[in-house]
């Protein structure tokens, strides 16, 4: 009896010891994945290397990383400290935007600088653009990296993006878990995949230059949450709200991005490091944007998050009109690398770089045509316009314009700006007229069968209607 009341007093001492430990503090203004003082002295560098064809780059996408809940973009709580150190010694995009609110199509973009109808990844012409695959007639950067003598190195934890829908071409060493998702639970966690890329590059030539491009999915839902980041933003740990779950999984995420840059940082200092999203998420904040992403084109679901660093970048906040296509043409331009395929971005390297000027677009465009919608918006330097393509006896549903200034899209002013909603309307139908014929130009679009597996992670993620 005496022997069992003492294993039984070890049990209990045990459980209080893990439970300290999963529930021990974090600090709110330190990412505690790292050593802070020695980051802050990283970014702080005095090392100015030019950027050159020998530049390492790394391009960190988080999945359904939605912009107004980061610190660098004026979000209140601490839900990204490293990245509010970086953004103090980067250049940060403030009007950047995705080119879908949904992960193929976008991402497509993203890797490759092109329109997603130029690259047949969301088809207007049916429901469901699942089987859609990015086609080998097309470059992405790691295509175009390697091409250049690097070392090309990635890693997706989004099914969506896996080489059979041909996301990671260009990639010599390359991790897609393959059970990545299951019902109500997440399989594979961002540092995980930050393990893989560390070692990879650890059996890299240390004289030759290195592409590494991950896709985090740890703020997608199914979202499994670490409890002591979750006390940082509700005391309500066993019902936590939406939003709450959400901020904790930021926070995770941001402690994965932190350890990967001051791993490569150290390893070699000479790296361009690009922050990304490829859509954000609507979590009902406000109610009309929905819970996820997809269907709607705010900014809440496009807001572009575009932090750019460097030991030779010059900080600073940009409020020129970017987009997720700039992405592909700016790495080659700043690395001094030749564009010899279509590009639909523009390269940003020279402004970046060389204080030249930035493009001055007058518009930047989105669309999407996930599920039954049908939409597409374009954005001006004053206003935002919608268009819903779907016929609506609704007057409210079938255009709505938005203020700059409002952030979070709740005043439709639609009927006291005229002008304004004829210049929109305008700009829209001259570029649905040039997707249409990058479509057409496109032939017959490129398609898989999906694998009962591949089908069954989909569903999990929420896309399988």
């Amino acid at each position: 009896m005496k022997r069992a009341l003492q294993i039984l007093g070890l049990l209990i001492l045990a459980a209080l010891g893990a439970g300290l430990w999963i529930l021990r503090p974090v600090p709110p203004e330190q990412a505690d994945s790292v050593d802070w003082a020695a980051l802050q002295a990283a970014l702080q560098a005095s090392e100015r290397t030019p950027v050159s064809s020998q530049t390492n780059v790394v391009l960190v996408v988080v999945c359904t990383l939605r912009k107004d809940r980061l610190e660098p973009y004026g979000f209140h709580r601490p839900t990204t400290p490293f990245l509010d150190a970086l953004a103090e010694h980067s250049v940060i995009l403030d009007r950047h935007y995705t080119q879908a609110p949904w992960t193929r199509p976008s991402s497509g973009s993203l890797l490759t600088g092109r329109w997603p109808r130029a690259l047949q990844l969301d088809n207007p012409g049916k429901r469901s653009s699942l089987t859609l695959v990015l086609g080998d007639q097309h470059t992405t950067l790691g295509e175009h990296l390697e091409a250049a003598g690097h070392a090309t190195i990635g890693s997706t934890g989004n099914p969506n993006l896996k080489a059979q829908f041909g996301l990671a071409q260009g990639l010599q060493t390359a991790w897609e878990p393959a059970d990545t998702f299951e019902s109500g639970t997440i399989k594979i966690d961002g540092h995980s995949q930050v393990d893989f890329l560390l070692d990879s590059l650890d059996n890299t030539p240390e004289d030759q230059p290195a592409y590494l491009q991950v896709m985090l999915t740890d703020t997608h839902t199914p979202r499994q949450i670490t409890q002591r980041y979750m006390r940082l933003f509700t005391n309500n740990l066993f019902h936590p709200g939406r939003r709450a779950k959400y901020h904790a999984s930021i926070r995770k995420v941001d402690a994965v991005i932190a350890r990967l840059f001051s791993e490569v940082q150290r390893r070699r200092p000479d790296t361009l490091f690009i922050l990304a999203n490829d859509h954000g998420e609507g979590l009902r904040h406000p109610r009309n944007h929905g819970k996820g992403h997809g269907n709607h084109l705010y900014p809440t679901t496009i807001g572009g998050t575009s932090i750019w660093h460097h030991p030779s970048i010059q900080p600073a906040r940009v409020s020129d009109l970017t987009m997720n296509l700039d992405v592909v043409p700016t790495v080659l331009g700043a690395l001094g690398l030749p564009q010899e395929t279509p590009l639909d971005g523009a390269d940003l390297s020279g402004a970046m770089l060389r204080g030249q000027d930035w493009p001055g677009r007058p518009f930047v465009f989105s669309e999407t045509f996930y599920g039954k919608s049908r939409k597409s918006t374009a954005i001006s330097a004053r206003f935002q316009y919608i268009m819903n393509h779907r016929p609506s006896a609704d007057p409210a549903k079938a255009e709505k314009l938005f203020t700059a200034d409002d952030l979070l899209s709740e005043h439709n002013v639609v009927g006291e700006h005229s002008e304004a909603v004829l210049r929109h309307r305008k700009a829209i139908a001259s570029w649905q007229a040039q997707m249409e014929a990058l479509w057409n130009q496109a032939g017959t679009p490129a398609e898989v069968e999906l694998s009962e597996d591949t089908r069954a992670q989909l569903e999990a993620l929420g896309y399988v209607e």
